[in-house]
């Protein structure tokens, strides 16, 4: 009797479960459903840990096994394919889009759209 009223009543922290194969699909959900809302924001590790209830650590391995990407590297392929649907669909330069992704300059949007992409923004944006 006194077991199931412990089991009834009694207040337990939140079990503690390791995920083997990455992050639950809610938590992964809620993470890159975040990161797309906020493409422009430096979003720390410790901020992306939060949102999925974990530690940074256990965070950044899970997020890795989830998606294969750390989650900075997931942020850039967010940032880039963003960047591909403005220069496709606006006629903002190309320094208007670089900042509004988060960019701090130009030069660094241009090399990392280089090194994603295999060319230049305004030569992609030429071509497509």
């Amino acid at each position: 009797m006194a077991a199931h009223v412990l089991r009834t009543y009694a207040v337990f922290p939140p079990r503690t479960v390791e995920y083997v194969g990455g992050l639950p699909k809610y938590r992964l959900r809620r993470v890159v459903d975040y990161l797309a809302s906020n493409l422009a924001e430096d979003n720390g590790l410790q901020q992306l840990a939060d949102l999925a209830e974990m530690s940074r650590f256990h965070f950044c391995r899970s997020f890795k096994q989830s998606t294969g990407l750390s989650p900075h590297q997931f942020l850039l392929h967010l940032r880039i394919n963003e960047a591909k649907r403005l220069l496709k669909s606006t006629k903002l330069g190309i320094a208007e889009i670089a900042n509004l992704l988060g960019f701090s300059e130009q030069s660094h949007f241009t090399m990392t759209f280089h090194k994603f992409i295999g060319t230049t923004p305004a030569r992609w944006r030429i071509s497509a």
